[in-house]
């Protein structure tokens, strides 16, 4: 008799505004296929919420590394066979999209609604607005199955008041709670992965097969780490400071 491998539980951290996400949904999914005892917990997160209370820029907000980044995720992309194609508006205002996609709103759906507004934001070229209602009406009908109906009703719930605090504390427990500072992340193990090329690491701790878990130098050298003084918070150091008047 094969015994049943135990069920893994994974929280997986994301905002439709980022490609990254849209990557690291798709490399989940593939994931899952070779691990059926894996459980994905969905965590829709203001990317801007999580911005906001580090104190950092959008990707998007950095022309460079828009331009960079428009880039790598097409390549990416096809290097893996992932569908891609860029959304008709970007950035686009994902609040409606995300209260949407909460497990209180969505219910049973909640896979289903996410996995399409993914695919709608980066695998249909050009073809919707995930910030427009409109679109997300036309996605839950044509993507989802749902009734035109069915499709309203649940637009209504997303843009209710409670809706918003849902996601709003959802956001603040993921800062409080697990230390997330940007998206894609994982939770899994007691550890916070960040990034979707940090998948490799999450599919080891599916495995049992953590890198560097266990390993005492490694847990050393991050204990001394944390105890280091951060030359930003020396005077004269913090980089921002410096060129302040200066450009």
């Amino acid at each position: 008799m094969v015994d049943t491998p135990s069920p893994i539980h994974l929280e997986f951290y994301f905002d439709f505004l980022s490609p990254y996400a849209y990557l690291a949904h798709k490399n989940l999914l593939r994931i899952r296929s070779r691990h059926p005892n894996l459980r994905i917990e969905l965590m829709p997160t203001l990317f801007a919420g999580l911005l906001n209370h580090w104190g950092q820029l959008g990707p998007a907000e950095v022309p460079p590394k828009r331009e960079w980044m428009s880039r790598d995720i097409a390549r990416y992309a096809h290097l893996h066979g992932f569908p891609f194609g860029y959304p008709k508006v970007h950035p686009f205002k994902p609040l409606l999209a995300l209260r949407l996609s909460l497990k209180e709103i969505a219910g049973d759906l909640q896979e289903k609604i996410v996995e399409a507004f993914f695919d709608a934001a980066w695998g249909s070229p050009f073809l919707y607005d995930l910030g427009s209602p409109g679109d997300m009406h036309t996605i839950l009908t044509k993507t989802v199955g749902l009734s035109s109906t069915a499709a309203d009703s649940l637009l209504s719930a997303a843009s209710s008041s409670h809706a918003s605090s849902i996601l709003r504390e959802q956001t603040a427990q993921a800062i409080r709670e697990r230390g997330v500072f940007g998206v894609p992340s994982f939770w899994i193990n007691g550890e916070l992965y960040w990034g979707n090329d940090n998948v490799v690491y999450v599919e080891r701790e599916i495995e049992g097969r953590g890198v560097l878990k266990g390993d005492e130098r490694a847990e050393a050298m991050w204990a001394k780490w944390k105890t280091l003084v951060r030359g930003t918070d020396r005077p004269g150091m913090n980089p921002v400071e410096r060129l302040k008047g200066k450009l």
